[in-house]
């Protein structure tokens, strides 16, 4: 099995990333698969974390990332192998069905969420005056 590929929601936060990110930034790119986020992220922020609990995609997200001296890949399960905070975290995970996880998801306006808030203790708090 392969790590999948790049799709039309890759393709958007592409377009979104120029727009998101500031020279800055400090970015985790979670489920980062290919890592093409992850690449792209390190081109335009001061550091990236890519992660990823498939040893596969962790692969090949080094790969891409070759030579990329603010680019760190790591093999983590969500936030296990993360211990630093992150102004932005991009997070394009796999598609899942609803049923399969009714513990951790919830929809709104037909986007799934992660209920517990997982993602709080490990970003910045908000400096006023950047937003």
């Amino acid at each position: 099995m392969s790590v999948y590929p790049p799709r039309e929601d890759s393709e958007l936060l592409l377009r979104w990333l120029p727009r998101l990110l500031k020279p800055g930034d400090r970015v985790l790119d979670m489920g980062t698969g290919s890592g093409v986020l992850a690449v792209a992220a390190a081109k335009l922020a001061r550091s990236v974390v890519a992660a990823d609990i498939s040893a596969r995609a962790v692969k090949a997200t080094r790969a891409a990332g070759k030579g990329m001296k603010n680019l760190r890949v790591v093999r983590s399960d969500l936030f296990s192998g993360v211990t630093v905070k992150f102004d932005v975290i991009l997070f394009n995970p796999p598609y899942l069905p609803q049923d399969q996880h009714p513990q951790y998801l919830c929809e709104h306006q037909g986007v799934l969420y992660e209920k517990r808030s997982i993602t709080r203790a490990h970003l910045s708090p908000v400096q006023s005056g950047t937003s």
